[in-house]
């Protein structure tokens, strides 16, 4: 893949650098009053989930992860990781939650993933955009109270806890998004 310019990243993007693998968590572009422009980039190494910070001159090249992307689907959780089967070969992997951060909470058994392969081993999934969940625990609206922007807390049947309208109740559907964790809207 050709390389890229620092102020072109963005969170998600996959970098290569010292022969590892890294995604891109955080960037901030900076202009100083004096000297040059830097972009600083916070990057979470794939293969060991450290976190590395550094800052990058405007113009410097950064090399993106040449890898390949196939549908997997997420079959259980254990003590031992999250497992998954890669839907073209058929074979089985697992993930710890330090590669998979937040998209844990959002994981569904039988769910369609898309995994990332880096040197034939897989690093990374990206899940739906949405995913729907049953509310399992809130509490009732306040009579009144529903027709401004308030939210409450819902607990829903993973255990997540998502901010919802005051109309939501119990064993209602909803949609989250799953790169930010809120509530979209209700479930048909």
């Amino acid at each position: 893949m050709p390389p890229i310019e620092p102020a072109k990243v963005r969170n998600g993007t996959k970098l290569v650098m010292d022969g590892s693998i890294y995604e891109v968590v955080y960037f901030a572009h900076t202009k100083p009053g004096k000297g040059q422009a830097f972009v600083t980039i916070k990057m979470k190494n794939l293969k060991d989930g450290r976190v590395l910070e550094r800052n990058f001159k405007i113009g410097e090249m950064l090399e993106i992860a040449d890898f390949e992307k196939r549908t997997a689907q997420f079959l259980y959780s254990d003590p031992d990781g999250y497992h998954f089967m890669d839907l073209t070969t058929f074979e089985q992997f697992d993930l710890n939650e330090d590669f998979l951060g937040q998209s844990v909470n959002f994981l569904v058994p039988d769910m369609e993933v898309i995994a990332a392969y880096w040197e034939g081993k897989p690093i990374s999934i990206e899940l739906p955009a949405k995913v729907i969940f049953e509310v399992a625990d809130t509490i009732d609206a306040v009579k009144g109270n529903t027709a401004n922007a308030i939210t409450k807390d819902a607990t829903l049947s993973n255990g997540y806890v998502v901010q919802v309208p005051p109309f939501i109740k119990i064993g209602d559907k909803v949609v989250v998004n799953t790169e930010s964790g809120s509530y979209v809207e209700r479930a048909n």
